[in-house]
């Protein structure tokens, strides 16, 4: 597991260097999504307790007109929640607090869309996770790209997703 994290976390330090040295145009990514105006396209909840994971997937989430919060319990993105009404929330499972698998039972009511990110891939934990309501879940390590694939794919199905732009075309 440590092993996992210090690779996400490597993976992030090269996606952050090219993207800081002028190294990434969103421009050139095959999908992205834009609210006409340039605002972001999707408010997004990001809770999870490892940091350096949580700052990965919002810099990935950003970099394709996201607007992202994060939360690194369970207790907090309660919290938030009752505060805000976010399009989409990944949720990891093991969480100080309330975990993801308890903090979905809240959420369902609000028909809030979820995508569970994880590190709990057995077979019954994902089972437990779509059939508390999960739009989709997703076992860690994850490729950035398949991240964004699927976020806009929940955004899609539940009407939550802003202009889609294919190779630069609305």
């Amino acid at each position: 597991y440590i092993s996992d994290i210090y690779s996400i976390y490597t993976v992030y330090t090269v996606v952050k260097r090219k993207i800081f040295a002028g190294g990434y145009a969103p421009d050139t990514t095959a999908v992205y999504f834009r609210q006409k105006g340039g605002e972001s396209m999707a408010d997004i909840l990001i809770v999870d307790d490892e940091r350096a994971i949580a700052d990965l997937i919002e810099l990935t989430l950003t970099q394709v007109g996201h607007r992202c919060e994060t939360a690194a319990s369970g207790d907090a993105a309660a919290d938030r929640i009752e505060k805000k009404r976010y399009d989409l929330v990944l949720l990891d499972v093991m969480l100080p607090g309330l975990s993801g698998f308890e903090l979905m039972e809240y959420l369902q009511p609000a028909g809030t869309p979820v995508i569970f990110l994880t590190a709990k891939g057995e077979l019954a934990d994902r089972v437990r996770g779509l059939r508390l309501g999960a739009d989709d879940y997703i076992v860690k390590p994850f490729e950035p790209m398949e991240l964004i694939a699927r976020a806009e794919a929940v955004l899609r199905r539940t009407g939550r997703l802003g202009t889609l732009r294919v190779f630069g075309l609305e």
